[in-house]
């Protein structure tokens, strides 16, 4: 079983690699060894609320229910688990509200996009240790 790692990453583009296969995203959600998912953030999987552009580009941000979702993924794993939320090269992508969760079961995280941030993912998604879940956002 192939765990994803991100291979590149730059503005509006990331390549990330399972085993011998290559994906190529803007924007994604990745989590342990699933297949990536584009993150659409208009749909309920993953919804993210601009409406008020403002204090943040992407205001008022990440919805409750899309971290939920992503957390559910990581149920399926035994080892420790991470969850990555990126704010976007800028930070202008802001969480709307965290989910009640239990900080015994699960870690989470609200980074910059940035290569300290790929690193962290390809460090904790090792399927042996820990697993990581990433919604990432790859512009502003």
């Amino acid at each position: 079983m192939a765990f994803c790692q991100i291979e590149e990453l730059e503005w509006g583009r990331v390549v990330i690699s399972k085993g011998q296969k290559r994906y190529e995203a803007k924007d994604v959600i990745l989590c342990g060894d699933l297949v990536p998912i584009d993150w659409n953030w208009k749909d309920n999987l993953g919804h993210v609320d601009t409406s008020h552009k403002t204090p943040l580009r992407h205001s008022p941000g990440i919805e409750k229910r899309s971290i939920q979702n992503v957390l559910s993924y990581l149920d399926r794993y035994s080892c420790d688990k991470v969850l990555l939320i990126s704010k976007g090269v800028q930070d202008q992508l802001p969480v709307k509200e965290f989910p009640d969760y239990d900080t015994f079961k699960y870690a989470i995280y609200n980074e910059t996009t940035n290569e300290n941030l790929v690193k962290s993912f390809n460090r904790i998604n090792n399927g042996v240790t820990s697993v990581c879940a990433l919604m990432l956002h790859t512009t502003c």
